[in-house]
């Protein structure tokens, strides 16, 4: 940090097709499966894109500010619905069965930016640092997991990103 900052980052941009009833690369998946017409899709943890940076700049009076930012987008969905005995005569016990090819939906994006901000203050062979951190900077809400069954609470919000956090803290060496 010879000018007193520094910064870096990086993206990466991808994505991952799998056999969604198994998690397999190869496509073994039982043929008399109902889900088998869409069954090649993402994986659940396919992000095609990644945005990631982090830097620090040293402030006057010794304080130091640090902060990161993250970019990406949500996770894919696989739309579904219930078919039990009760709505068509069935071989087997009810069935859950995907109506769009996987990942036709996906959780919306999410932007995170958190912050910290310390001192370190010596006294001996001690070293005194307080510490600010600020979580979620700007508060967003993301959705980060919803009901994909079809029905009357399809869509309904199951969590979020977590709100705005601050933490105090000190750190002490001896």
């Amino acid at each position: 940090m010879s000018n007193h900052w520094m910064f870096f980052g990086g993206v990466n941009y991808g994505s991952t097709k799998v056999d969604i009833n198994t998690g397999d690369i190869y496509n073994t998946a039982d043929l008399n499966n109902p889900n088998f017409a869409f069954r090649r899709g993402p994986s659940a943890l396919d992000v095609p894109l990644q945005i990631k940076g982090s830097g620090q700049v040293e402030l006057p009076y010794g304080l130091a500010l640090s902060g990161s930012f993250q970019h990406f987008t949500g996770f894919p969905e696989n739309t579904t619905v219930s078919v039990g005995s009760d709505t068509v005569a069935l071989t087997q016990v009810t069935q859950v069965v995907l109506v769009s090819p996987s990942g036709t939906t996906r959780l919306p994006a999410v932007n995170l930016t958190d912050l910290s901000l310390r001192r370190s203050f010596t006294h001996g062979k001690y070293r005194i640092e307080p510490v600010m951190d600020l979580f979620n900077l700007g508060n967003i809400n993301t959705t980060q997991s919803r009901i994909t069954q079809l029905g009357p609470t399809y869509g309904r919000t199951l969590g979020i990103v977590r709100g705005r956090m601050i933490k105090f803290g000190i750190n002490v060496d001896f």
